[in-house]
């Protein structure tokens, strides 16, 4: 029996690795568990196969490494989500999620903006959603490279005063 959708809701942060091996899940969805800083950097290597991640309520969640995302060749969503203290995404691992076409990210408050080179490996990308975000205040003019975005919504971004003059390349748009 192969388990395709796997949901880890408030385990101890060390239970964590205990989930690797389910290696033929297509869908994990990460929540509620506290006290967390950080994912193992290893917790993903074997799963080839994810094509959603979810992360929700990792209320403690400050950083996620590059290597979390190193091997998801196949992950066409991220989605995440309530992470309080989040203030940085990882600019080698987003490069590397080239099959992606959805990222969304609501209330990190802490998020300042996306990584200046992180979006040039999304090139499938179609969907970029951050709403609510207080600190959000950059988007990098970097976002030129989303050339197949055809949905861009920030939104309840106060910090975001204006948009990067490289948007008016993105014609899907």
């Amino acid at each position: 029996m192969s388990v395709k959708t796997l949901i880890i809701r408030g385990v101890n942060g060390p239970l964590l690795t205990s989930f690797r091996n389910f290696t033929s899940i297509t869908s994990l969805y990460i929540e509620e568990i506290p006290n967390v800083k950080g994912l193992p950097n290893d917790f993903l290597q074997n799963h080839t196969l994810l094509d959603h991640l979810n992360i929700d309520k990792l209320r403690n969640l400050e950083s996620l490494s590059n290597k979390i995302l190193d091997n998801l060749f196949a992950l066409k969503s991220l989605e995440i989500r309530n992470c309080d203290n989040l203030e940085s995404l990882p600019e080698k691992g987003l490069q590397k999620l080239h099959s992606s076409e959805v990222l969304r990210i609501y209330q990190c408050r802490r998020l300042y903006s996306l990584p200046i080179n992180g979006l040039c490996g999304l090139s499938f990308l179609r969907r970029l959603w951050i709403q609510s975000c207080a600190k959000f205040a950059y988007l990098f003019e970097r976002v030129r490279y989303l050339t197949t975005l055809e949905n861009l919504s920030p939104y309840d971004c106060p910090g975001l005063n204006s948009l990067p003059k490289s948007i008016q390349h993105l014609i899907s748009l």
